[in-house]
């Protein structure tokens, strides 16, 4: 199976949502009393045309994703997706450096082989990365520590983020799909969609069939892509019979019964 790693730009980047950006947004979304919002750019949506994006300095082309007041506190979060290891290039943490001079980075992390999100700041992720593994990538020759996915410490004893986690729900997101919606002057709309057979087929459940909440993007991409979906993991309860209840005797009642 390739990885994003292994993948090639357009490969990582054609009909695919960013799973990560989606579980950062989520999570730190839910932070009552906080302020959070994007700020980076978004290779995923093809924002600026390919040929102009490369003339961009290129610590605005590593500009963290978003940022978040908390406490009264200004951090900068930046979001990475992995599988097993995470891959953080020696080119990124020579911007993280100069972003991080400015305000703290929180380096938010989800890895698709384990499921989970993981919070950390940027330069305890710097100290454990310099005793990692240097490896090369074959397309441009360009190097980056790799981090074995267990080696980042997870908060999940952390109060606030039992808090967050516990409100945000366990997506599986169906990546390889789209959604454009066009809506009507009389308030009527279509969507318009596509999907791959091969990943539908991996969510199928015994029956054969795939059930899935289409929702709707916070912002809609340059390609016009107006929603995302993930599977609908909700499985009904058996519904039970009862007996109806026996009249209860003013001398069998309890006082909290008054």
């Amino acid at each position: 199976m390739t990885t994003d790693a292994d993948a090639t730009f357009a490969d990582r980047n054609i009909n695919r949502i960013d799973i990560a950006q989606e579980k950062t947004d989520e999570y730190f979304g839910k932070a009552n009393g906080s302020f959070y919002m994007g700020i980076g750019f978004d290779s995923k949506k093809n924002r600026v045309p390919t040929e102009d994006w490369w003339k961009f300095p290129v610590f605005l082309r590593k500009m963290p994703d978003s940022c978040i007041v908390e406490d009264g506190i200004f951090y900068f979060i930046e979001s990475k997706g992995c599988s097993d290891t995470l891959k953080l290039k020696h080119e990124d943490i020579e911007c993280y450096d100069l972003w991080e001079s400015k305000a703290p980075i929180c380096m938010s992390l989800y890895s698709t082989e384990d499921g989970r999100l993981k919070t950390i700041d940027y330069k305890q992720l710097k100290k454990i990365a310099v005793d990692c593994e240097i490896g090369v990538y074959d397309d441009n020759n360009k190097k980056y520590y790799d981090i074995p996915w267990g080696s980042i410490p997870s908060k999940e004893n952390s109060i606030e983020n039992k808090k967050r986690t516990n409100q945000m729900a366990d997506k599986n997101y169906i990546n390889m799909c789209w959604f454009r919606e066009k809506k009507f002057d009389n308030g009527g709309s279509v969507i318009n969609c596509g999907f791959n057979i091969e990943e539908l087929q991996k969510h199928a459940d015994e029956n054969g069939w795939v059930n899935m909440v289409i929702a709707e993007r916070k912002t809609i991409s340059d390609k016009g892509y107006t929603h995302y979906a993930y599977k609908d993991e909700f499985k009904p309860k058996t519904q039970q019979s009862y007996e109806p209840e026996p009249d209860v005797a003013e001398s069998d009642k309890m006082p909290w019964d008054e």
